[in-house]
């Protein structure tokens, strides 16, 4: 769209990806950064939550902030502490719980689990049951406290161009679709095959994977104000919403993604099914009253329906291997865990397997 970039679905990145610091160049993706923590709309007014060892001129607002008890904010630091090392390869010797009763099981009371484990992680997971799998909770809470949350500048299209374009074009085939495979051949839709020793399948696999993958699904939708709103940097949540999960405001993050005179909202639904009609004109009372803007200076821009956006990993999914046949493999961060990190994972693993 002329003038915005727009993401398909709001997505972040975290620097604390291992591969992600081996296999990106970093500095060509011109990051920009959130702030650490997250603004709560809760009783018509936004409380903080943040990292006070990354953001300590916000130290003050987090330790008096309402949300969550003085325990709560022991047993954070706590569990940063105790998760900062879990990586790719701790998964299989954890165990494995609901993140939710993790969470429980942690000591975390109720009201701040509800009021900030549930928004926050809940647009992670992209559930708000908090019935993803605690051994992925634990590897995204290590590397959202030890790294930082960003975008690159130009979009998050900009990661995976930077991958393609370390490829030689001769090696890639595009605009192409496999109907069949058959042996050791793969059958194009214009009635022609490619040979092959080994196939990698790495997209939507439900057909020949032997075990159906469950996804997560969200809204999101791209609304512009005719003036800047505010120049805050954080996500902001909405725990007594039944509607939103979380606001951005992406062109504060990137001034990139919007002309300079105007905001830029980015806004992820969540378990909804109204119709987009009703949807838009609900979001924009909410918008309008929320951060006391005049109803007429907000625009529907786009939205996106994403059926497919991340695969449901429930208590024990990783000790159920997707096990490749003979000739075929398969990758995805359906194998690893859903990240984009665990994308790359995918991509390693059967690369190494396929060289040795």
């Amino acid at each position: 769209m002329d003038g915005f970039i727009l993401d398909k679905g709001f997505q972040v990145y975290l620097t604390d990806y291992s591969l992600g610091k081996k296999f990106l160049n970093y500095s060509n993706l011109n990051f920009c950064f959130f702030k650490p923590g997250a603004k709560i709309y809760k009783n018509s007014n936004f409380y903080h939550i943040s990292d006070p060892l990354k953001n300590p001129q916000e130290l003050h607002k987090t330790l008096f902030s309402p949300l969550a008890s003085f325990s709560d904010k022991l047993k954070i630091l706590y569990l940063k502490n105790l998760l900062s090392k879990f990586d790719n390869d701790d998964f299989l010797n954890d165990k494995d719980m609901s993140t939710k009763e993790y969470l429980k099981k942690f000591g975390f009371s109720l009201k701040f689990i509800n009021d900030f484990f549930v928004p926050f992680f809940g647009g992670v997971f992209l559930e708000n049951e908090l019935t993803t799998s605690s051994s992925f909770f634990k590897f995204v809470f290590s590397k959202f406290s030890k790294g930082s949350v960003v975008i690159p500048k130009k979009g998050m299209q900009e990661i995976p161009n930077q991958l393609y374009n370390n490829i030689s074009e001769e090696k890639v085939i595009l605009n192409t679709k496999v109907v069949s495979l058959d042996n050791n051949k793969a059958i194009i839709n214009d009635g022609t095959f490619i040979e092959f020793k080994k196939l990698v399948l790495a997209g939507d696999i439900n057909d020949v994977n032997p075990r159906m993958i469950k996804y997560n699904s969200v809204k999101c939708f791209y609304f512009v104000c005719d003036e800047k709103i505010s120049n805050d940097k954080y996500i902001h949540l909405f725990p007594e919403d039944d509607l939103i999960n979380n606001v951005v405001f992406i062109n504060n993050i990137s001034p990139s993604y919007a002309p300079n005179d105007v905001s830029l909202l980015s806004i992820s639904l969540i378990g909804n099914f109204l119709k987009t009609e009703n949807l838009i004109k609900i979001i924009q009372n909410k918008i309008s009253k929320i951060y006391r803007i005049n109803l007429n200076k907000i625009h529907f821009l786009k939205k996106y329906q994403i059926d497919k956006a991340l695969p449901h990993q429930s208590k024990g999914y990783y000790e159920r291997n997707i096990k490749p046949s003979r000739d075929y493999f398969f990758s995805g961060d359906h194998t690893t865990h859903s990240s984009i990190e665990g994308a790359m994972l995918s991509g390693k693993r059967i690369a190494d397997r396929l060289i040795n």
